[in-house]
């Protein structure tokens, strides 16, 4: 973004500057939350599982010393 200023057309723009722009240049507040709801029930789907992993792997070391 920082280097094309969001060109050509679309293709370097983040969900996240898709939300805000949604939000607060259109003023559709309905669209940008569920885009914003969608943005964070991606990254659970990735994150939950690493949590889970990660808390379950320092036990198992903590009980095999």
């Amino acid at each position: 973004m920082a280097l094309t200023q969001g060109g050509p057309g679309i293709a370097t723009t983040f969900p996240a500057n898709y939300v805000y722009d949604l939000m607060f240049q259109r003023g559709e507040m309905a669209v940008g939350a569920a885009a914003a709801i969608m943005m964070l029930l991606a990254l659970a789907v990735v994150l939950v599982p690493y949590a889970l992993w990660t808390t379950w792997r320092s036990h198992r070391r903590a009980a095999h010393g």
